[in-house]
Parts: structure tokens; sequence; C-alpha cells
């Protein structure tokens, strides 16, 4: 009994066969005419090829049968194969069709005709197993493929050709021993004994050529294997060149950015430094000029406290000469109301003491200065409200002062003459009836917007008839005696007396009604309007207040409080509340009654009503 077995593990590629040859005695036939037996015929034949995976066989090999000797044989048949045992993965043939050449196809041809037999020869109890090497298989395709060997492939291709060719001359033993075993039907003892030796010896020809192929193949799996692991070996030193490169490279990185943040950190604390540098030198050039400011500053200062030194020093000694004028002056008025009042004042002294005496010294122009003496005080006396009597008597004076235009002197001098009339009216009708100054107050706005010279003799008239009109308070001199002191004040001898103290408040409240009267007139154009009634207001409650000023105040808003507060809205309310509150509290007790009356018209009139009332009889008749 003989074994062949090849197993290629680089083509995932087993067979096995197992041949035994029994020597046993065939049963008689009928036409036999040797002894029993003696010839026995041979059932079974089998070829073996063992390239490259393939294995053929005999169609009838697969029914073991015995070869019986006969009885006189000195020793038993030679044995032949009765039994063959194949193996063989449905994956190995998938995978070979697809990896063949064209010729491939002819090796798998006889392994499909048979493949119905291998599982009862495996079942044998003379039959062993070979081990299947498919899982090998696919891990060595695997190998071969993920190395991307095209070498290797092409070997494959090649060697695989080379087992077609070798299936093809299988299948011409095969068709052999088909006409062998047709003959060995007949055959006698002898001849199947020599048919057995040819046998075994083709079988040890097999046996040599597998053994010679399993070397070839064992040569070439240790080949493939040494190439395969200098191909795993190149991979991996590949592999880790490329790790060393990545290192190297990621090294080189971290240091190039370790070189950049260094880089930048210097130039960072560069830039600190000189930005430091440069703070400091702003700091030190600011405090160098804060410091030539303060210096500045300072010496600039010390320039201002001297010329205030000397500023006060030169005030100081004005408000001394100042004071020694002011004890010496016979008058108490603020400085700018007294630089208003001095040049129509003067103006009328000049009248009086230069061109009243050169016009009495000439006869002709004496008669004309009484003839218009005369003609002056009838029309002024003549005086109504009715705004035709106004118009008449205006046209009259107008007439009368035009008729003196050819002389400088005599129109001069009879402006005084109509100014001084005028206000003689204010002190004898206006103090009685106060409703009479507004018709008198048009008559002077329309003569002294014709006749400009008049506006300034008219006010110094008034300035001097009545000095609260700048406004201003006399002062009494130690020289001076009561009577005295009241003349230059304004008083009148009445019958070898002095006037009281009533009548003469009532003639200056009656020349000051005129005067309010007049600063609101807008017939014509009023050269002398509300405004200066504000300066009035304002120079009187600066002044420290005398036993006459209530009833100044009083006249002066009850006749022109109206329009100050249509000219000056609240503002008039506030100086209402000063007086009020601060200049009312200063007037002196024995102006009692007069400042009782200020009091309720301030508080009961105008700051629970918010304004001030028109004066009544202010509106002319027609």
């Amino acid at each position: 009994m003989g074994r062949f077995g090849i197993i290629d593990t680089d083509s995932n590629v087993s067979c096995s066969a197992t041949t035994t040859l029994a020597s046993k005695t065939p049963t008689s036939t009928p036409n036999s005419t040797a002894a029993p037996n003696t010839k026995s015929p041979l059932h079974q034949h089998a070829i073996f090829n063992y390239t490259k995976g393939s294995v053929l066989h005999h169609p009838q090999a697969f029914t073991p049968t015995a070869i019986r000797s006969t009885p006189n044989s000195v020793q038993s048949t030679p044995n032949v194969m009765n039994q063959y045992t194949l193996d063989y993965s449905s994956k190995i043939n998938s995978e070979s069709s697809v990896k063949s050449t064209k010729s491939a196809p002819s090796m798998t041809s006889p392994l499909a005709k048979y493949s119905g037999h291998i599982s009862s020869v495996a079942s044998t109890p003379h039959s062993k197993q070979s081990p299947i090497p498919s899982q090998r298989f696919v891990k060595s395709v695997r190998i071969l493929q993920s190395l991307g060997a095209n070498n290797h492939i092409d070997k494959k291709n090649a060697e695989i050709h080379f087992t077609s060719m070798t299936v093809a001359k299988a299948d011409e033993h095969l068709q052999a021993f088909s006409q062998i075993h047709e003959q060995s039907k007949s055959m006698n003892q002898h001849e199947h004994a020599s048919l057995v030796e040819e046998l075994e010896a083709q079988r040890i020809r097999f046996e040599t050529l597998n053994q010679a192929q399993k070397q070839k193949v064992q040569s070439s799996i240790s080949t493939i294997k040494q190439r395969n692991a200098q191909l795993v070996q190149n991979i991996q030193d590949s592999i880790q060149h490329i790790r060393d490169n990545e290192e190297k490279e990621m090294k080189q990185l971290r240091d190039l950015k370790s070189q950049e943040e260094a880089a930048k950190k210097q130039q960072i604390e560069a830039a600190a430094i000189r930005k430091a540098k440069l703070e400091r030198a702003e700091a030190e050039a600011e405090a160098a000029r804060a410091d030539a400011t303060a210096k500045h500053i300072a010496a600039q200062k010390e320039k201002i406290v001297a010329a205030e030194l000397e500023q006060q020093a030169v005030e100081k000694q004005k408000a001394q000469q100042t004071q020694a004028l002011v004890e010496n002056s016979p008058h108490i008025a603020s400085d700018d109301a007294w630089k208003v009042a001095e040049p129509y004042i003067s103006t009328v002294l000049s009248i009086k003491t230069k061109i009243k005496p050169s016009l009495m010294a000439d006869p002709t122009l004496r008669n004309r200065v009484f003839t218009a003496k005369m003609a002056i005080t009838q029309r002024i006396g003549q005086l109504t409200r009715s705004q035709v009597k106004i118009l008449e008597i205006v046209k009259s004076l107008h007439a009368n002062l035009e008729s003196c235009k050819s002389h400088p002197q005599l129109y001069e001098f009879v402006m005084d003459l109509t100014a001084k009339q005028i206000i003689k009216q204010a002190e004898t009708e206006v103090a009685v009836k106060r409703n009479m100054a507004f018709p008198l107050a048009n008559v002077c706005v329309i003569l002294y917007e014709k006749h400009t010279k008049l506006l300034d003799i008219l006010l110094g008239r008034m300035m001097k008839k009545c000095p609260f009109i700048v406004p201003r308070y006399i002062r009494k001199l130690q020289t001076d005696s009561m009577v005295a002191y009241q003349k230059k004040s304004g008083y009148k001898e009445v019958d070898g007396s002095m006037e009281t103290e009533i009548q003469y408040g009532e003639r200056m409240c009656g020349i000051l009604s005129l005067y309010a009267a007049m600063i609101q007139t807008t017939t014509v154009k009023n050269n002398h309007g509300i405004e200066n009634g504000w300066k009035w207001m304002a120079r009187i409650l600066n002044m420290k207040p005398r036993r006459i000023t209530p009833l100044l105040i009083h006249t002066f808003l009850e006749i022109s409080g109206h329009s100050l507060v249509k000219t000056y809205n609240r503002q008039v309310l506030k100086m209402v509340r000063y007086i009020v509150q601060i200049l009312i509290p200063m007037i002196p007790v024995a102006a009692n009654a007069s400042t009782t009356r200020l009091s309720l018209m301030l508080n009961e009139t105008i700051l629970r009503n918010g304004s001030i009332p028109v004066f009544e009889g202010s509106q002319l008749e027609r």
C-alpha cells in the first residue's frame, strides 16, 4: 500500500491520494481455462498530477474493488491503487480561475467532473484527509496583493500556465490508462504483474516528480517568504524612515516655532522697553512743560496780583478823592447818572448866564422874548386831554419856535422858555391831576422831535427843578443852613416861608409824572424812550433810600409801570420783588405812610396779578 500527497502553500492548493494494491483472488469466470483467479483484472487505475494543485484520476477509480490473485500464486498480486482521496476548496477553483490565463480552464474541468466522488473517497478507513490550507492561501494572496508586487503576479500566471500544460499531459495518460483498463480485462497473471510493475514504476516516477515539485514549491515559498519578509522589512524601514522624517520635520517645526516665539517675545519686550522709554520721555517732557507752565502761570499771577494791587491802589486813591468830592459835593448820585445829567444842566445854566443877558440888553430882542413868552404861557395853559387841542397847541408852539430860528440865541432862549413853562404846568396841574401828564408829554415829544435841541433843554430844566429825575439826592453840607439846603433841593418859598414837605413831594411827583409819561409816548418817533425808564429804576434802587424814595418809586411805576412790563416782562417783576424784599426794609421809618402805599401796590396789585395795570386816564380823548 502506497500513499502520495502534495501541499502547495503558495497557491493554497492541497491534494492527496492513497493507492492501495491488494492481492486478492479474483472470482472465476466461465470462460477461464487457467487455474482460478490466476489472472486478476485491473479494477482501478490512477494517475496523479500534483503540479500546482491539480489531480487527475480515472472515472472508475472511485469504486474500490479487490484484485484477487489465483490460489496457486506464490505471492500476492501487486497492489494497485484502490482509493484516491482528493480535497479541494471551492475558493481555490474560483481564485485560480480569476488569476489564470486563457489556457487555465483546462485544469479546472476534470476536477469539476469528479468532484462528486470526493466525499465518498475521503470517508474510507484507509484515507487520510489533507489539511485545508485555504486560510493560509488567502493570507498569502493578501500579503502579495498588499505588497503590490506585480512581478510576483506575473510569476504566478506563468506557474498556472505550466499547470494547465501538465493537466493536458495527465489527460493523455488517463486515456492510456483507459485503454490499459480495457485490455486488462483479458489479461493473464503475467501480464497483470507486468502492468502492476509498470504502474509501480509510474508511481515511483510520479512520486519523484511530486517530491521535486514539492521541493521546488517549498523553495518558491521560502523565496517568497524571504522576499515578503524583505518587503515587509523595507516597508517597516520606509515607515520608520517616514516617521523619522516626520519627527525630524515636527522637531524642526517646533524649533522654528520656538525661535519665532522667542523672536516675537524679544520684539514685544523690545517694543515694551521702547514704549516705556518713550512714555518716560513724554512724562519728563510733560513734567517739564507743566513746570514751565506752572512757572509761567505763577509769574503771570504775580504780574496780575501786582497789577491788581496797583489798580487797587489807584482805585483806592480815586475812591478817596471821590469820597472827598462826595463829602464836599452838593448831591448824591451815581457817576453814570451824573455824567448823563451834567451836560443837560450845564446847557440850562449857560442859557441863563450867557444868552439871557445878551438878549435882555437888546430892546428889540427883549420885546420878541416877551411876545414869545406870552404866547407860550397862553397856549400851554389851554392844554386839555383832547387830541385836537393838543395838535392845535403843538402847531402854535412850533410856529413860535420857527419864527425865532433866524436868530440862534433867540431861538435857543425861546426853547428854554417853552421848556420852563411846560415844567411849570407839570408842577401845578399834573401834581394835582396826574392824568394831565400824558397830553403834556405828547406836546413835548412832538415838539422835540421837530426841534432836537429842545430835548436837551427840557431834560436840563427837569433835572434842575427836580433832582430826582437824574436821580440824585442833595447833600446837606455842614456849612448849609436848612433854608439853603431846601432851596438847593428844589423847595419853593411861599408867602415868605418854605413850602411843606408834602407840597414839595406833590410838586416833585408832578414833574416825575411828566417824565414817566414822556418816555413811554410813541405818538411820533421818541428820541428819549422807555429804556430810560429802566435806567432810572436801576439807578434809584442802587442808592440808599431816603424819606421821599417810596413816593418817587410809587409815582414812577404807577405812570410807566405798564409800559415797562410790556417791554421787559418778567425782569420788572424781579425788580419789584427786590423792592419788596430788600429796599423797603431800608426805607426810613419817617416815611411810613408812603412806604405803606408802595408796599400795598407792589404786593396786592403787581405781584398778585403778575402785571402792572394801565394808568387810568392815560388814553387821550378825541
